[in-house]
């Protein structure tokens, strides 16, 4: 399954990982923590819409929520648990 998702959305939450990455590199908090590089949040395609608490931008929810619902839709989560791996 593909998900169609903006260049500028995909490229601002890229910009994204790399500062929360570059956080947890150095050993800092994460939880309760207002970021201060935020993603863009899509507003489509609409099964993904619903992902985001636009209430919460600036936490940790936000950035959360697209890895563990795209490796879902990979399928990474199964080959994870022991489960058959696709080749």
């Amino acid at each position: 399954m593909y998900i169609k998702i903006d260049e500028a959305v995909l490229g601002s939450f890229m910009h994204h990982l790399t500062h929360v990455r570059n956080l947890v590199a150095h050993h800092s908090r994460l939880w309760n923590r207002r970021m201060t590089f935020t993603m863009s949040i899509p507003r489509h395609p609409a099964e993904m819409v619903g992902w985001f608490n636009r209430n919460a931008d600036r936490k940790i929810y936000n950035t959360l929520i697209p890895n563990t619902k795209t490796q879902a839709l990979s399928g990474w989560d199964k080959c994870r648990r022991g489960g058959r791996c696709a080749n």
